[in-house]
C-alpha cells in the first residue's frame, strides 16, 4: 500500500547486505565475506542508527566447492545475548 499522493514516504528501515570474494595463498581456496548491516539512520533521537552489523568470512575449496573454514563476527548489536549466535 502506497500512502497518498500528497504525504512523502518515510523511510524506516535499511538493511544491506555485501558479498565480496578474495584469493589466497592458496589457488584452490577462495575467502568470501558476507557483510549484514541493518540500520534505522531516520529515527529521531537514535543515538547509534546502526542496530546490527555482522561479518560471516568463509573459506571455498574451488575444486570441491567445499566450505573448509567458518568465523562470525558481531560488530554492533542491539542485545547482549546477540554474540552468542557467532558460534
Amino acid at each position: 500500500m502506497n500512502p497518498p499522493a500528497d504525504r512523502p514516504r518515510v523511510p524506516l528501515h535499511r538493511r544491506s547486505t555485501v558479498i565480496d570474494a578474495f584469493v589466497t595463498d592458496d589457488p584452490d581456496v577462495i575467502e568470501v565475506v558476507g557483510s549484514f548491516c541493518d540500520e534505522r539512520p531516520w529515527a529521531e533521537g537514535a543515538e547509534h542508527s546502526v542496530i546490527h552489523r555482522m561479518t560471516l568470512t568463509l573459506h571455498v575449496q574451488l575444486s570441491t566447492m567445499t566450505i573448509v573454514a567458518a568465523h562470525a563476527d558481531m560488530h554492533d548489536f542491539p542485545h547482549v545475548e546477540c554474540p552468542q549466535i557467532a558460534p
